[in-house]
């Protein structure tokens, strides 16, 4: 058993609100957090965690106790391996007696040794087949490979077996590690004839091995370790212990979805990124990400399955509050883009990323024939239940980049893209009919204008910020000069002349007015915030120094964070802060 002191040394260094986080949702809730109980079956959340006092309770089933009974229970381990693994996350050196008492130690330093001996079939293999495989057809370094502790299991090996028992291991400790297929005299190696691709924990420690067939034979192209209680796939990410250094740093962390692609990146100069292990993002992975930084970029494979792919980590990882970016390759993934056109196009490719809405937008609009109205309207259709999504969620920098991209390519305004996704024919209208000559805006600050005169001091302002029609530019003129309505008429077109009129006729009480005038500061402070980030996004894809680029990261957040705000209280915000 570990002393007490120790035990209470991983409890301290470790956060449990932060540590519960990966396998749960949790929310604040006064001085607690709590969420869905992750040991029975809960609808309403009855599982909280007690940050002041170290320890969870569920409610609905009883489940209670500290750090390190929620990952005894959650992953079905040992108090032993519980100590050892938390320890290993923490950082904190514990008794070395107490290490060989954990069944966690002696698994990950069991798979560490196979990794030893891995690496020596490919040093003994030199320059052949696997060696001149990864240099000649992938174009991988020898350091590259070293840095990645890269091995060759060969084909009917017999030695991992010997190597393993002479460091000290049984039998059967070697065929729960998931090394050898079949058991007793007739088990193999699993690996044979394959690159070896040591998979590591957040800790370092090697808890996994993914494999490459090098010549095409019958079988799986890769093979995983099959899991245990020390590997999911689901809640692990090859390359994170190495690249969440990085990640911090430069805050932002890429996502791709192969070995072989992080390997790419790697050789291209890109340290910050990691690799899923042949299954989806998932929101394990989301909340280990979210610990070092909330920005994603996304590279993942371009082809049909990669883009459904990359599609719903959007979703996972905006629902989860990260700011996302997707990175489209012109080859089929970056492995391929790294041997084709070489590092330079790997590194561009990846400063030319597009904000996750954007992109689904781009993604939507490949269905669809934009050079016809019914085209046009499929796509804004099409993307409808997108935008109420990010409205309803509060993302509204997310929401005007998707609309701002909509009137782009559809030609319709902003404003009525914004405004009618519960009335989708005054966009049909739009879309078939010619516009009329003053805005929707515009009639509402001229309807307010004339009837109101007590809040032109507010329209003033609005009028300074206002991109105004070439037909309301003349009244915006006379509204700052006080003109009254017969002079306003005398300086329009017969057409303009007739609106105006029948807006002077619109009845408008105060308390509408007063809304109209709030809506509308609302609305443009918002479009100033979001052409700031549109601006600091351009500046991001281009080439500058790592320094430049935290400072603009940092106030493309802030920015965002003032977007919400605007949305609470725009006129305060809007007088305050823009």
């Amino acid at each position: 058993m570990y002393s007490k002191s120790t035990i209470d040394e991983v409890k301290r260094s470790v956060d449990i609100v932060d540590f519960i986080g990966r396998y749960v949702n949790l929310e604040k809730s006064g001085s607690y957090f709590r969420g869905l109980c992750p040991f029975h079956s809960d609808n309403d959340p009855s599982f909280y965690v007690h940050p002041n006092k170290g320890f969870f309770h569920c409610f609905g089933c009883g489940e209670s106790g500290d750090i390190i009974a929620f990952l005894q229970k959650i992953e079905d381990v040992s108090f032993n391996d519980s100590v050892r693994r938390l320890a290993d996350i923490a950082g904190v050196v514990i008794e070395s007696e107490s290490r060989q008492q954990s069944g966690y130690e002696r698994y990950v330093t069991l798979l560490e040794c196979a990794v030893d001996y891995y690496r020596r079939m490919i040093d003994q293999a030199a320059e052949s087949g696997p060696v001149n495989y990864l240099t000649e057809k992938r174009g991988i370094s020898r350091e590259t490979m070293r840095h990645f502790k890269i091995g060759f299991s060969p084909e009917k090996g017999t030695g991992l077996r010997r190597a393993l028992s002479s460091q000290g291991f049984r039998s059967d400790e070697i065929e729960r590690a998931g090394l050898f297929s079949g058991k007793g005299a007739a088990a193999r190696e699993r690996f044979e004839g394959r690159l070896i691709f040591p998979i590591d924990n957040e800790s370092g420690r090697t808890v996994a091995i993914g494999a490459r067939i090098l010549e095409e034979r019958e079988g799986p192209k890769y093979l995983n370790s099959p899991e245990t209680k020390y590997f999911r796939k689901s809640r692990t990410l090859y390359n994170f212990s190495r690249a969440k250094t990085a990640s911090a740093e430069l805050d932002f962390m890429v996502v791709v979805e192969g070995y072989f692609d992080v390997l790419a990146l790697h050789e291209a100069g890109v340290h910050n990124v990691v690799g899923l292990l042949g299954t989806a993002l998932t929101s394990s992975h989301i909340r280990m990400i979210s610990k070092v930084t909330e920005n994603l970029v996304l590279f993942l494979d371009s082809d049909p399955a990669g883009l459904k792919a990359t599609r719903r980590s959007i979703e996972i990882a905006e629902s989860s509050g990260m700011q996302v970016a997707v990175v489209s390759a012109t080859t089929k993934d970056p492995a391929e883009m790294l041997v084709r056109k070489g590092k330079k196009a790997l590194r561009g490719a990846l400063e030319e990323g597009t904000p996750a809405p954007v992109f689904l937008v781009e993604l939507l609009k490949r269905n669809v024939d934009l050079t016809t109205p019914e085209g046009r309207q499929k796509l804004l259709e099409l993307a409808r239940p997108l935008m109420e999504s990010y409205r309803a969620s509060g993302r509204i920098g997310s929401f005007q980049q998707m609309v701002s991209t909509l009137s782009d390519l559809t030609d319709v305004d902003e404003e009525l893209i914004a405004n009618t996704l519960k009335n989708p024919e005054r966009i049909r209208v739009a879309l078939r009919s010619k516009r009329s000559s003053l805005k929707l805006v515009e009639k509402e600050l001229m309807m307010v204008y004339l009837k109101h005169p007590d809040l032109r001091p507010r329209l003033m302002r609005i009028l300074d910020l206002f991109e105004s029609s070439e037909a309301f530019a003349k009244l915006a003129d006379l509204m700052r000069k006080e003109a009254d309505l017969e002079e306003m008429l005398r300086a329009c077109d017969a057409s303009t002349g007739e609106e105006v009129m029948d807006l002077a006729d619109v009845p408008l009480d105060q308390l509408v007015a007063t809304q109209i005038v709030e809506q509308i500061e609302e609305r443009i402070d918002k479009k100033i915030i979001s052409e700031q980030i549109r601006v600091i996004n351009r500046k991001l894809r281009a080439k500058i120094d790592v320094e430049t680029k935290n400072a603009l990261m940092r106030r493309s957040i802030e920015l965002h964070r003032l977007l919400k705000e605007v949305r609470k209280d725009g006129e305060r915000i809007g007088k305050e802060q823009v």
